[in-house]
């Protein structure tokens, strides 16, 4: 099902965004009439995505299309604003005098249909100003509920489809393709359902055969990038993924996306949503997922030499660039128990922190105090539960880098791109008994 984005003076069915977006769209930005209207070659071009970038041909024409779920669909948290990726895709967008199309995450998915809307003013200052407040128009009409869902469930792989579709469509020699979906990934209808033969925990590898056989994978080989942003942000009366469940829907779609619909460049973000004051419980239904029991972590008792890798399994993961713990009670939990052994063990521990690659050299030091703090906090952790301060011996971050005690396992792909499960191999703590 496709709208029309609103234009002077007219209003779109059904959707709040004519007022919020679409009326204020018309009059400062009138629609292209085939005209594209190029970047200037000084002004380069680039979307940021997790203290890496992507960087654009401003002199080529980008497509992009915004697959939005965050705030209009009751099964992922809102947000108050787009993720940084989508705001600067639909800026590159108007810059190159390419296209742009919103796609809904619903039930019915609905695509506005790609559309130029780059500004036409001679002066390159002031195209940039106008293109700028054109993104900020759209992400406040969001925010606002403007594309609020109107149809139950949520159709995650038909939104995907109809967006590569629409780029597919929008697509030159030389153009570049965008993808940025805004979605928590928990899908409730369309061929990949987690409520219908598919859970949180299934395979990847047993969902990409089953669209294989049924002939349900559709071809994204024309996206160039594909950034997902917000998996696992859920609300409404979908109960809170675990980390490891997290983990798992980030590998089901890259096996979905990247290898089953060829798309070459896949990405999951870490950037949440922010705050939002929109209330998800007046949107139509989306049945909860069943999110799975992985129990309570069981140390054994410790030996020297061991080193005991805390990690999604063991409810040990943190807050993305910060040092806190995603989930503090589970966190908390496994830390107690692991006290409580390693006290009665008499055990020396060293306790190292790592993270996920990055291939920005200037990133190397962030990275080494980012894994040193999240080491500290599993320390400081430790103490609060018994585990006597003086025994441990160390305290240190390895950043990327891997260290004594720790083995970092390369988790990008030839592109750069990162690998999400080999990355999140690479996001751990571990603890080295020395002595004992």
């Amino acid at each position: 099902m496709r709208r029309s984005l609103p234009m002077r003076g007219s209003r779109p069915p059904r959707r709040a965004l004519a007022a919020l977006v679409g009326l204020a769209l018309a009059a400062a930005l009138p629609a292209l009439s085939g005209c594209a209207q190029t970047a200037e070659a000084s002004a380069p071009l680039a979307i940021q995505a997790d203290g890496g970038s992507i960087e654009l041909d401003p002199s080529s024409p980008v497509n992009a299309v915004l697959v939005q779920a965050s705030g209009v669909c009751s099964s992922t948290k809102p947000s108050g604003s787009l993720p940084t990726g989508a705001a600067d895709a639909l800026e590159a967008a108007l810059a190159t005098g390419g296209t742009l199309d919103i796609v809904t995450v619903e039930g019915t998915p609905e695509s506005f249909g790609m559309q130029r809307l780059g500004s036409q003013a001679e002066d390159a200052g002031i195209r940039a100003e106008e293109n700028e407040q054109t993104v900020a128009q759209l992400s406040q009409g969001i925010a606002a509920g403007g594309l609020a869902a109107t149809t139950e469930e949520a159709d995650v792989y038909g939104a995907v489809s109809l967006a590569g579709r629409e780029l597919a469509s929008a697509s030159g020699e030389d153009s570049t393709e965008l993808m940025v979906v805004a979605c928590s990934m928990v899908a409730t209808a369309g061929a990949v359902d987690f409520t219908d033969g598919m859970t949180l925990s299934s395979s990847p590898e047993d969902i990409l055969a089953w669209l294989e056989d049924t002939g349900e994978l559709v071809d994204l080989s024309a996206v160039d990038h594909l950034l997902v942003y917000y998996t696992g942000n859920v609300a409404g009366a979908q109960p809170a993924l675990s980390n490891a469940d997290v983990a798992n829907l980030e590998a089901i779609w890259t096996a979905v996306l990247a290898d089953g619909c060829g798309c070459p460049d896949v990405r999951f973000l870490s950037e949440t949503p922010s705050e939002s004051s929109l209330d998800v419980g007046e949107l139509p239904d989306v049945t909860p997922v069943e999110v799975t029991d992985h129990g309570s972590y069981t140390p054994t008792d410790p030996e020297p030499g061991e080193v005991i890798s805390l990690g999604v399994a063991e409810k040990i993961s943190f807050v993305p660039d910060e040092a806190s713990f995603a989930d503090e009670q589970g966190a908390r939990e496994t830390l107690s128990a692991l006290a409580a052994k390693l006290a009665e063990a008499g055990a020396t521990i060293a306790i190292e922190g790592n993270t996920a690659g990055d291939d920005v050299p200037a990133d190397h030091d962030r990275l080494v105090d980012l894994s040193t703090r999240r080491a500290q906090a599993v320390a400081d952790v430790l103490v609060e539960e018994g585990f006597p301060a003086e025994r441990i011996a160390s305290v240190t971050g390895n950043g990327s880098a891997g260290g004594t005690y720790s083995e970092h396992v390369k988790d990008t792909d030839a592109s750069g791109a990162q690998i999400p499960e080999l990355a999140q191999r690479n996001r751990t703590v571990v603890v080295a008994v020395t002595h004992g």
